[in-house]
């Protein structure tokens, strides 16, 4: 690490003289509350609904009409289609002069419904029209939370909303009953209004000043405003809360931006060079040779062969880069985009046709045959001799092995057990592929005998931690769970550490990020004892070799649990990491990890580009083991759980 420093320091020594020709510039979000309905009184009451984040139960209770629809608010329900007698509601007055940037406001709440089909968001402005948002309702229980812009919302006039500035004097939250017959609630635990807005801030990055020519901006001032965050935050109104970390304070302020846009300073910014700059600087901070098998050495020779290259145009030089950087980095969290060509300049398309091969053992094998002219010939488990007269070898993905033109054709050797026992097929590539249902089971919850759960989650999107706790609040006493993670490539870590917040009963780290400057642990915070999941609840976790990232979070998370238990056949990827998004003028956007946030884990349990190996492993050894067929690792799920 002291020597990267010690090039960094250098670099910008070299830079901080010449005349900048660039601007990294990253789109900070700034928040402004402007009013929240828990500071005024009277609105909030007491609540049988236990809201996750609040210290006393209480809420902003929708349950009935409080009052005759007031004509201006007929009128709006007419104007939104919906029918008066059977909307509930209740209305807030705003303090007086309530006024918003129209483009900036924005109305957040969280909320739980029962029995209800469709809510109605509303604001009157001075002038008496309404501006509103209509928000359907898939389900009873915990929703996800709504944030919403005003300048998204109908507008009664009918024509578009010019004004800077918008002054509201009420705000209308209801909703229409699912079924009329039954009784239905609805209860608010946050309402808030806030204006946002997004502002092109400087990055503060040295290494990326240097790439720049930018004077160098210091961490002096990051650091100060962490400090005076951590002092200063205004206490939340009955909310829990936990200290606030570097993580949040960055996000929040800009300072760990996720994107990082150049932008050119003048008509002499080269970016070419830039790029060849930027690569040159990720060759050196790269973190992750060792775990890896990468030569650093070879990397940047290599990629310094791609710029010295004579006579090449720009985007002949991208195309070799990004082919290069593939080969030289087998990181899923590297990519490469480049700018979009002209029709006529656009690559052949590559497909991989009408098959899908696994490795069983030693063999690779015909996993799935997805066009009906093949489906009875090509029997499942068929092993492959060869491709286009190639031997076949069991190491990486083969899949890889079959990326073709769309009007090129396969060549494929197959030994079965019919007669002959070796077959070669040609298949041309033309030819239609089809991939039924099962082949692509969707995310979401089914209940299965045993009072047992199974939940598939495709990708951690924001929504997976409302799903496990709407299940906990309405089946406390639930004898076991199937977590099936199989595929799994990640998604929002956030929704992970909330949704592991459901499975604990005290307070752990998971590891930690690590920083240039300072380590700062991953805190796993219990939730409310109601909300949580009961400890003596069996847990089994499907995991393979494409579970990678916020899954690989929440398992090494949940091997801190009792009665928890990986199953699968392979260890999960082996790829937890914080990457960032480069953009240029061009189009051409590179993503990379540069090792400033790190994840660190128990070395024991988790290493990078090896995986987290299961606790209890399934051999493999026909490919009607793998789903959608008999899916073997399901049913020994099944029969572990019901132990």
């Amino acid at each position: 690490m002291k020597k990267v420093f010690q090039l960094i320091i250098l670099t910008n020594l070299l830079c901080i003289t010449a005349k900048a020709q660039w601007r990294a510039v990253s789109y900070p979000i700034t928040t402004v509350n402007k009013w929240n309905a828990a500071s005024q009184p009277g609105i909030f009451t007491s609540s049988p609904i236990p809201f996750p984040d609040q210290r006393e139960d209480k809420a902003f209770i929708i349950s009935n009409n409080e009052q005759p629809a007031a004509r201006d608010l007929r009128t709006l329900l007419a104007d939104a289609g919906l029918d008066t007698n059977a909307f509930c509601f209740r209305r807030i007055s705003l303090p007086d002069s309530f006024t918003l940037n129209y483009d900036a406001g924005k109305v957040n709440f969280t909320y739980f419904t029962r029995n209800v089909k469709e809510l109605l968001l509303a604001g009157l402005d001075k002038d008496g029209h309404w501006h509103y948002r209509m928000l359907p309702v898939s389900h009873d229980g915990f929703q996800l939370p709504v944030s919403t812009f005003l300048s998204t919302w109908e507008y009664s006039k009918r024509v578009p909303y010019e004004e800077e500035k918008i002054v509201l004097t009420d705000l209308i939250l209801g909703y229409t009953p699912a079924k009329a017959s039954e009784r239905a609630e609805m209860a608010v635990g946050d309402l808030t209004v806030d204006e946002v807005s997004v502002t092109p801030g400087r990055n503060v990055f040295a290494w990326i000043d240097s790439l720049t020519g930018q004077p160098q901006e210091t961490y002096t001032r990051m650091f100060n405003d962490y400090s005076s965050y951590f002092y200063t935050r205004p206490p939340a109104v009955n909310k829990y809360e936990h200290p606030a970390t570097f993580e949040e304070f960055g996000l929040n302020k800009g300072y760990l931006t996720g994107y990082v846009n150049f932008i050119p300073d003048n008509d002499k910014a080269d970016e070419a060079k830039l790029v060849a700059a930027l690569m040159k600087r990720f060759i050196a901070l790269y973190p992750f040779y060792e775990q890896r098998g990468i030569s650093q050495t070879t990397a940047r020779a290599d990629i310094d062969k791609v710029f010295s290259k004579k006579g090449k145009s720009y985007t002949e030089v991208l195309t070799d880069l990004k082919s290069t950087f593939r080969k030289l980095y087998p990181d899923p969290h590297l990519d490469m985009t480049l700018p979009v060509l002209s029709a006529n300049k656009m690559p052949a398309r590559l497909k991989n046709g009408p098959l899908r091969l696994r490795t069983i053992g030693e063999d690779v094998v015909v996993a799935a045959v997805l066009n009906d002219q093949y489906r009875d010939s090509i029997p499942l488990g068929a092993k492959v001799m060869a491709l286009d007269g190639k031997p076949v070898y069991a190491a990486g993905d083969p899949n890889l092995l079959l990326y073709k033109k769309e009007n090129d054709t396969l060549n494929i050797r197959l030994q079965t057990n019919s007669i002959p026992a070796v077959r070669t097929f040609h298949i041309p590539y033309s030819l239609p592929v089809r991939v039924s249902r099962n082949f692509v089971p969707l995310p979401g919850m089914e209940r299965l005998p045993g009072d047992v759960l199974l939940v598939r989650i495709g990708n951690w999107k924001g929504e997976e931690y409302y799903r496990f706790l709407n299940a906990f609040y309405a089946h406390p006493e639930m004898k076991g769970i199937i977590i099936d993670l199989r595929g799994n490539g990640g998604g929002y870590s956030a929704d992970v550490l909330k949704t592991l917040s459901l499975f604990t009963d005290q307070a752990y780290s998971i590891g930690s990020r690590h920083y240039p400057w300072f380590d700062e642990s991953m805190l796993i915070t219990p939730a409310r004892k109601e909300l949580r999941c009961n400890p003596a609840t069996k847990v089994i976790i499907l995991a393979d070799k494409s579970t990678a990232c916020a899954s690989e979070i929440f398992i090494l998370g949940m091997k801190k649990r009792k009665h928890t238990f990986v199953v699968g056949d392979a260890p999960t990827m082996g790829a937890i990491a914080s990457p960032t998004i480069f953009r240029f003028p061009s189009g051409l956007t590179i993503q990379l990890h540069t090792g400033f946030r790190q994840f660190l884990f128990d070395p024991a349990v988790y290493t990078e580009g090896k995986g987290i190996a299961p606790d209890i492993w399934v051999a493999r050894t026909h490919a009607r083991d793998l789903a959608p067929y008999e899916d073997k690792l399901l049913q020994y799920a099944k029969q572990l759980i019901s132990l």
